[in-house]
């Protein structure tokens, strides 16, 4: 507990481990090896901004193009998953088909995000990602049999025929 009031209470008593740094020169330290700082003679003040400018397009692209690297995971899942209903194929089908469509109401705020000058394009390219996810789990809701796309998944919807006559049978002929 003494220790520790002589340290804040501004004693100038000093420990044999502790190490004064204020008043060493750093400039006439050599560089560590691999890293030398080297002035490059001639160099343009426009070099900077056009590399932050290739790293916010490159960035950008990263970006836009993420739902679609996501694509051969989906497609290994949906593989795996079978094509019997079960609660992992349930689980698959409905986080393959959440994200495509949280991105999609949601990509206003990304497309603020993206810089550089192919702006337009990428926003095609992520809208397209996304859609082509969307459409793989909507092949699997297919696949598993739960996407009503045939008439007789809607027969109970359907209108009742009138009869419009019936036939009812005549004497027994025999033969005799």
């Amino acid at each position: 507990m003494s220790s520790s009031k002589s340290r804040h209470s501004g004693s100038s008593r000093k420990h044999k481990w502790c190490l004064d740094y204020s008043n060493r020169n750093y400039s006439s330290l050599p560089s560590p090896p691999g890293c030398k700082t080297v002035v490059i003679e001639g160099s343009s003040s426009d070099q900077p901004q056009e590399q932050n400018r290739n790293l916010l397009t490159k960035q950008s692209w990263n970006a836009a193009l993420a739902p679609m690297y996501q694509v051969p995971m989906n497609l290994l899942l949906m593989y795996m998953t079978g094509s019997t209903i079960s609660i992992y194929g349930l689980m698959m089908v409905g986080i393959l088909m959440y994200r495509p469509i949280s991105a999609l109401l949601t990509s206003k705020d990304f497309y603020k995000q993206l810089r550089g000058d192919q702006k337009l394009l990428q926003m095609f390219v992520y809208l397209l990602a996304n859609i082509v996810s969307l459409l793989l789990g909507l092949y699997k809701c297919e696949m598993l049999g739960i996407l009503p796309i045939y008439a007789s998944d809607w027969i109970k919807f359907g209108i009742e025929r009138e009869v419009l006559e019936i036939v009812g049978g005549g004497p027994i002929l025999t033969s005799v």
